[in-house]
């Protein structure tokens, strides 16, 4: 039954996610028709003066806040849009765009005068009537240090198709980033009113959180937010918010593994990364709330924290596989790997584009993939932790069950008698375990009596509770 519910969850995920797939890229030929323009372009950075620039094969140094870049081409004389529109990808930086020495566009130098954060992402920018074969150029300012040092590519679309485009092209990351958000959401509703009967499903709740984050995430750094006409700069906020919040509830959901090791030097480590995670991220959100210092500056600090949780995280499943061997523990090992390789991987993408100006890897932002696969193993887990405890729960109601059939109460004083009522007791008990397979019930007994005349219940309990923890110690020896 375990094998059929991950195969059939697995199918409908499968399903779904084709049937969607098919829907979105059914006339991408259509609306994916566009004219790049990464070709021929002069650019002065620094003061130097470059000419027949190509923007993928152009590299720079690095640049400081209040950098100017300046980029001068001719559009193609004749192209075959009603309407067009430019597709500009800008990392934290200021725009003007002029087509024939007039500005037909500007964004963030109003932000940088107010020492506000610009963002960084896709500007969708709608082209004059009359723009073919006339000179365009761009003027970028730079607003924070060390962003980026190399030009994305510009192309130009029809205008109604460009959002679809956008959608299309990234439709992987919309269908995952909606899916975790949804699902998070879904799961987090029904999880806060669970909590109210059991504690248990607070691991679930904690997942939810973590879902919600890292669904939001997704669809921001991948820009897909676009089509509700949310300004650049508020979805890199909630792009930055999401990250830094989203160690919170992985942390609260391996509190329960690290208490279980009862190792102090561990438990000492969980809460001084607690609290590390938790200043760090309310330092650097405050001060990127009050516009002292932006997210854009710190995130490599929180990217380190990052991947200290994960290794901690690691290690914590590690050393409680190795002492108990349990199959969540494993299952929950894989996911946390899974997760942390395809982290590793961003983060290793992210910095080599922004510090060394070069792509060399195929695909990014693969995390929410790694998370969809961990979240997957985790709710595996979680059902194969519940069967199990539902199956445990109906041995130990069997077992009471099992031994009320031979227990016996007696009301006589006699100790041979009583003696010999014991002898026929644990030989209802081996009979038992002979009828039923696979039990091995041991009952541990013990007795006492009085006279009238002597009588006080409470010793004579107390003293058969003894006897019969005597007799409960003679009988794990024996075990042994």
């Amino acid at each position: 039954m375990k094998a059929a519910w991950i195969l059939y969850a697995f199918l409908s995920l499968t399903v779904t996610f084709i049937l969607i797939d098919k829907i979105l890229s059914k006339d991408y030929a259509s609306i994916s028709q566009s004219v790049s323009l990464d070709e021929s372009w002069d650019i002065t950075v620094g003061g130097a003066t470059y000419q027949n620039v190509s923007l993928p094969d152009f590299t720079f140094g690095t640049l400081s806040k209040g950098d100017k870049i300046t980029m001068q081409c001719t559009l193609p004389p004749h192209l075959d849009f009603v309407e067009g529109a430019l597709r500009l990808h800008i990392k934290q930086t200021a725009v003007k765009i002029f087509i024939n020495e007039e500005q037909i566009y500007e964004y963030g130098h109003d932000r940088m005068a107010q020492n506000k954060t610009v963002g960084s992402g896709y500007l969708l920018i709608n082209l004059p009537s009359k723009y073919e074969g006339q000179p365009i150029s761009l003027e970028l300012t730079v607003s924070e240090n060390k962003a980026f040092s190399q030009m994305s590519s510009l192309r130009i679309y029809e205008w109604e198709n460009i959002y679809r485009a956008l959608l299309t092209e990234n439709r992987i990351p919309l269908f995952v980033g909606c899916f975790l958000t949804v699902f998070g959401l879904v799961t987090c509703i029904i999880t806060a009113f669970a909590l109210i009967f059991s504690m248990r499903y607070l691991k679930i709740l904690c997942l939810s959180v973590f879902s919600i984050c890292m669904g939001l995430w997704t669809l921001c750094y991948y820009n897909v937010i676009l089509i509700f006409s949310i300004p650049l700069y508020s979805i890199c906020l909630l792009e930055y918010l999401t990250l830094y919040l989203a160690p919170f509830p992985l942390i609260l959901y391996l509190r329960e593994d690290v208490m279980a090791l009862k190792q102090k030097s561990m438990h000492a480590i969980y809460r001084i990364l607690f609290i590390v995670q938790l200043a760090a991220a309310s330092c650097m959100l405050g001060l990127h709330m009050v516009d002292l210092v932006h997210c854009a500056s710190t995130l490599k600090y929180m990217q380190i924290l990052i991947v200290c949780n994960l290794i901690f995280a690691i290690i914590v499943e590690i050393i409680n596989l190795k002492a108990s061997h349990n199959l969540t523990h494993r299952l929950f090992l894989i996911g946390m790997l899974i997760l942390a390789g395809c982290v590793a991987y961003d983060l290793l993408y992210y910095n080599i584009d922004r510090y060394f100006g070069k792509s060399i890897l195929p695909v990014k932002g693969i995390s929410s993939l790694g998370l969809v696969a961990f979240i997957f193993i985790l709710f595996v887990t979680f059902y194969i932790s519940i069967t199990q405890h539902i199956m445990q729960e109906a041995e130990r109601s069997f077992l009471i069950k099992s031994a009320g059939e031979v227990i016996a109460i007696s009301e006589t004083a006699d100790s041979s008698e009583t003696e010999n009522m014991i002898r026929q007791f644990q030989q209802n008990i081996a009979q038992k375990n002979q009828e039923i397979p696979d039990l091995n019930m041991s009952i541990a007994c013990g007795y006492a009596s009085c006279t009238v005349k002597d009588y006080n219940i409470d010793k004579v309990y107390q003293l058969a509770d003894d006897r019969m923890y005597e007799n409960k110690k003679l009988m794990k020896q024996a075990h042994r």
